[in-house]
């Protein structure tokens, strides 16, 4: 009997130590937590505290790019403004430079005797081109200023549909007389559309002065077959503009 007493004082001694060091774990784990916890809270109002003082460094640099760019705008300003009054005073030395009518060449620009739509149409193709450049056609430089303008078209559509006879700048020139019989000459309408119309003309205007083996010829401009586009082409479609091909010797 006192081995059974023994034994469960033992066993008594045993359970109770076991729940002492359980309470005393538990309570060093939740001291340990709170710990952490605290410390935790601490690194975040430090982040939070960084985060503050980051917004106020953006928005004193928003605010320093602002004033920059206000100082930036005003500069740009007061330089436009200088070189604007640089050119304005430049412009005012530089000399006038105006032709008169009189010193102008004839508005009769392909030959045929009279400033009508084939003369604008020459303008028209190369006005903004200055000699030198592709495509720049001298015909239509009347003021001779080496260049193709609105001063250039305006001069030819002030004598819009009157004979040379009448024009001043043109008292020395001839119409281009044909070389070759008119029977012998090509259809006039050669777009093949049934009418001699402007497509016609435009289509001699766009070869006019391109010959056989040139960049730009179009045979079909080449009426009367001198394997060359000239005035005298241009004058023989301006002869039927208007008309169908059906009362055409040529094109019969």
């Amino acid at each position: 009997m006192p081995k059974k007493i023994f034994l469960f004082i033992f066993i008594a001694i045993f359970v109770l130590g076991f729940v002492i060091n359980i309470r005393t774990i538990k309570a060093l784990t939740i001291s340990e937590l709170s710990s952490q916890a605290s410390a935790l809270q601490k690194k975040i109002a430090d982040y939070q505290k960084q985060i503050l003082d980051l917004q106020a460094q953006i928005a004193s640099i928003k605010a320093e790019i602002v004033k920059l760019q206000t100082e930036l705008a005003q500069i740009l300003g007061e330089q436009i403004g200088l070189i604007l009054s640089q050119i304005s005073q430049l412009q005012k030395q530089l000399p006038t430079i105006t032709v008169s009518d009189a010193a102008y060449k004839c508005p009769d620009l392909n030959g045929d005797g009279t400033v009508d739509i084939l003369d604008a149409i020459i303008t028209s193709n190369t006005v903004g081109k200055c000699s030198g450049t592709s495509g720049y056609d001298a015909r239509g430089d009347v003021n001779g200023d080496n260049c193709v303008t609105s001063v250039d078209q305006n001069f030819i559509a002030k004598y819009a549909n009157q004979t040379i006879s009448n024009i001043t700048q043109c008292k020395a020139v001839t119409p281009t007389p044909p070389t070759t019989p008119e029977p012998e000459y090509k259809c006039p309408d050669l777009n093949g559309d049934g009418t001699v119309d402007i497509l016609d003309a435009i289509i001699t205007s766009n070869s006019f002065g391109k010959c056989s083996g040139n960049s730009g010829y179009n045979s079909k401009g080449d009426v009367n077959g001198d394997n060359c586009v000239t005035s005298v082409d241009q004058n023989f479609v301006a002869k039927y503009i208007n008309q169908t091909a059906t009362g055409i010797t040529q094109c019969k």
